[in-house]
């Protein structure tokens, strides 16, 4: 993303050669720029204020599709010495820079429009970019040597997505390996990213790239959580909870402040093992092609994690109430109803579960002593901590302010 900074100075020395040419063509090459500092600015988004004054990114890129569309056939040549054959190469490349844009635009709009977009139908959202992925090969003229950075930019955001969506699915249905290896591989684009940055004493981590460093921040917590029970016995505590400090959002530590509060006796995440075609082999990686029984009874929503450890197993009253109040919600869009919370009290055993769909086969459960339906600090907490397990923190983030 950085490396926009070097691209908008570049464009803007290679058009002044264009200036001979006809002033009013050669502002089509300079609006780019303008709108690309809005793009990494995260400024695609127009408010929803009756005296808005902000432009529509999408419609401006647009238009300037179209003109880069005429540009592409011109056949003046400069006074300069520039050939017509670069003034189509740079019209017919600005032209695909601008499509490609508008298509992400669109990729963004959708996320802020429905915020559960990146949970639940994150492997449909993959494919597409991978088309556009495909469809960017960046530029094969003479001018290369001008549009590298820009060719950059637009494969790092594509690669950094592709990269993020597919954790997101693979942490969702506890494929370990391969979660980890996205994990590990957007580290290093990450990484690269932050390197060009220092190189270049003209730009600083734009707002987009902070914006993608925050969703795999997010992934990389909420894969912690979900892989705790496991972590937390290979090796030194006091190592594995120097790392959850360090991890924001911090799932792992705020549910155990949660779970300290004398109304709150422990939250537990269940797994749906049923919606698969292989045999649950337990709590670690299962490969996509095993096949086997599907299971069945209790062993079919798995608990993955308890805060605190020691509240399990379960007393068997819990367990029934638990397993009764799963069932009758498997059906539910989640995607439809993300921040909904089933709450029940059982005056038989004297407690209050609150239950929520955090992702289409995990389930965030939280027991409760007494009766506690009319805590809202409870209900408060577990819609704040649904809002960053699903994600939608991260695509309020893209909203403008």
């Amino acid at each position: 993303m950085v490396e926009i900074g070097n691209f908008i100075f570049s464009l803007e020395k290679y058009v002044d050669a264009f200036l001979d040419v006809s002033q009013d063509r050669t502002k089509e090459a300079l609006s780019l720029s303008r709108l690309e500092r809005k793009y990494q600015s995260l400024q695609f988004a127009t408010p929803k204020k009756l005296f808005a004054r902000q432009e529509n990114l999408g419609e401006l890129y647009s238009q300037l599709s179209d003109s880069f569309s005429t540009l592409c056939i011109g056949n003046e040549r400069s006074a300069n010495q520039v050939s017509e054959e670069q003034v189509s190469a740079l019209s017919e490349y600005l032209l695909n820079v601008c499509r490609i844009r508008l298509k992400l635009l669109t990729f963004y709009t959708m996320m802020i429009e429905k915020e559960t977009l990146l949970y639940c139908s994150a492997k449909g959202l993959r494919s597409g970019l991978i088309e556009l992925q495909n469809s960017f090969l960046g530029s094969k003229n003479l001018l290369d040597s001008v549009f590298s950075p820009v060719t950059v930019v637009i494969k790092r955001e594509l690669e950094l997505l592709v990269s993020l969506l597919d954790a997101q699915f693979y942490i969702s249905n506890l494929h370990f390996l391969n979660a980890l290896l996205c994990l590990r591989s957007l580290s290093k684009i990450i990484k690269d990213g932050i390197v060009s940055s220092s190189s270049s004493p003209r730009t600083n981590l734009s707002p987009l790239f902070s914006w993608l460093l925050r969703f795999r921040n997010t992934l990389l917590a909420k894969f912690s959580l979900y892989w705790f029970n496991i972590l937390h016995g290979v090796g030194p505590s006091e190592d594995l909870d120097y790392c959850l400090a360090k991890e924001n959002p911090d799932l792992v530590l705020r549910l155990r402040s949660f779970t300290s509060r004398p109304d709150v006796s422990y939250v537990s995440l269940f797994f749906d093992a049923q919606l698969q075609d292989f045999a649950y082999l337990g709590h670690s990686y299962v490969a996509p092609v095993a096949v086997g029984n599907s299971p069945t009874g209790v062993e079919s929503l798995p608990p993955i994690l308890t805060i605190p450890p020691e509240a399990h197993p379960f007393p068997a009253d819990d367990v029934s109430v638990i397993m009764t109040k799963i069932c009758s919600v498997l059906s539910l869009d989640a995607s439809e109803q993300p921040r909904r919370i089933l709450s029940f009290f059982d005056a038989k055993i004297h407690k209050t579960f609150f239950l929520a769909k955090i992702e289409p086969r995990i389930y965030l459960v939280s027991v409760c002593p007494k009766n506690q339906l009319g805590n809202a600090q409870i209900s408060s907490f577990l819609n704040r901590i649904g809002d960053a397990m699903q994600l939608i923190d991260i695509s309020r983030a893209l909203r403008p302010a």
